[in-house]
């Protein structure tokens, strides 16, 4: 019996806990991933955190980088940000999920 599954998100899988998988999970710390190792589940979650200021931003993709401690923004970064904000628009909060 297999207690994961995995979610292949354009090429990376993700693992999850068995039917644990969501929409949204709080954004994980870590500086030592790179941007394409964040699920799209946490960036969404961390988009929907700041939507106020992301949607006033001149530039929503390279804000979010830096919430997210990626100080140096290519363009595969970005067009993976952009990526994930489309998807996160496609996507509601699952229930008992807390974008806050």
């Amino acid at each position: 019996m297999t207690r994961v599954d995995i979610h292949d998100e354009d090429g990376v899988k993700f693992v999850w806990g068995k039917g644990s998988h969501s929409n949204r999970v709080p954004f994980q710390t870590d500086l030592t991933r790179s941007v394409r190792d964040i699920s799209r589940a946490e960036i969404a979650w961390l988009y929907d955190a700041n939507a106020e200021a992301l949607g006033e931003s001149d530039d929503p993709a390279r804000d979010l980088s830096r919430l997210a401690g990626i100080n140096r923004l290519t363009a595969d970064s970005r067009n993976y940000l952009e990526a994930c904000f489309e998807w996160r628009l496609g996507t509601t909060l699952m229930a008992g999920v807390d974008a806050s």
